[in-house]
């Protein structure tokens, strides 16, 4: 699972961190996303590279690792969409497959039962 690396210090990344606005209309942005770990979503002078500043409702946000994981795959379509967001910096084809690799990597691993040892009968 260290396949995913920082942009900022080339670390363990763990969410994506990504601006947004938020518009009248409803709608919002998801703009400069970046792969990030957890020290540099924690700098300040890191987080103020990915905010544009340009006012209103506006800020730094997150999608973790676990969350993607945990969506189902219709909402992670609607998440890399353009449709629905005023501008998605998430809507191309090198996001679109960061996101469903995270997707599949970061799921739980499954158990799978054990099959009595029956002997059937050979025909």
């Amino acid at each position: 699972m260290h396949e995913f690396r920082c942009f900022f210090c080339t670390g363990n990344a763990d969410r994506i961190a990504y601006y947004s606005k938020d518009y009248p209309s409803g709608k919002s942005t998801i703009e400069n996303p970046h792969l990030i770990c957890p020290e540099c979503y924690k700098n300040s002078s890191v987080r103020d590279q990915i905010h544009q500043h340009r006012g209103g409702i506006e800020g730094i946000s997150n999608f973790s690792f676990g969350f993607i994981s945990s969506l189902p795959k219709k909402k992670i379509g609607y998440i890399i969409s353009s449709k629905f967001h005023e501008t998605n910096h998430l809507a191309n084809k090198f996001w679109r497959k960061q996101i469903f690799r995270i997707h599949y990597t970061h799921q739980p691993k499954r158990e799978i039962a054990d099959v009595p040892n029956v002997s059937r009968p050979v025909l």
